[in-house]
């Protein structure tokens, strides 16, 4: 119990920068400003902008081969694989060099190195499970939701939420693909706080590729 007390407290530390850079953005003129936008843009832009992007989409076919980065098991199965082997490298010794030398020479690994394979298995840690967090709370909304894709209003001319439903086509709000980009955004940052913008910056920019191949509304 102790040590998965301390574990926790590890993840707590992790999270804690990611928490502090984006205390702005959650103040309430900005929550307040999203809430508000999006409404406008449900009500005014959606149609409009899904009809205009399908008018030009030659424009933005290339941009079909990115889709794959968005996919959440692309990234979970590759932060476990990490983590197993970061924990390989660092939790057993190769038992050929271990006894292959004496035990007079036999010393442990200093403290400082110790801590750096620690702090890295902590680190993807905390990245699966925002993962998996981000993964499952954004199917469980899109199936209790039911938000028609942009496809059934081109075909059949179906806009807005029909409660819950399995049925693919229905499972347009929130985008699994931009909830991925944006995990994965401040899953790096947890690695390298110092780029926490950056990340952003560019899993919003792949976020919005979506939009631009009428896979998701802009709302």
């Amino acid at each position: 119990a102790r040590c998965f007390a301390t574990y926790l407290s590890k993840l707590a530390a992790v999270y804690q920068p990611i928490e502090q850079a984006l205390q702005p953005v959650c103040r309430w003129p900005v929550s307040l400003g999203v809430l508000l936008f999006l409404p406008f843009c449900y009500v005014t832009l959606d149609r409009p902008i899904a009809t205009f992007m399908l008018a030009h989409a030659a424009w933005f076919s290339k941009l079909e081969a990115f889709q794959l980065l968005g996919k959440m098991w692309l990234y979970l199965l590759l932060v476990a694989c990490t983590w197993f082997v970061s924990w390989l490298l660092h939790r057993r010794p190769h038992p050929y060099a271990e006894a292959s030398l004496p035990s007079s020479s036999k010393t442990p690994p200093s403290p400082r190195v110790a801590s750096k394979s620690t702090d890295f298995t902590i680190h993807l840690s905390a990245i699966w499970i925002w993962l998996v967090m981000a993964c499952f709370s954004c199917s469980a909304l899109k199936m209790f939701l039911g938000r028609a894709r942009p496809v059934l209003w081109f075909h059949e001319h179906l806009f807005g939420f029909f409660g819950p439903t399995l049925q693919p086509t229905y499972h347009s709000f929130p985008s699994g693909h931009t909830m991925t980009f944006i995990s994965v955004a401040l899953g790096l940052s947890m690695l390298w706080p110092a780029y926490l913008r950056a990340f952003l910056g560019l899993g919003f920019l792949c976020a919005f590729t979506r939009v631009l191949l009428t896979y998701h509304y802009v709302s």
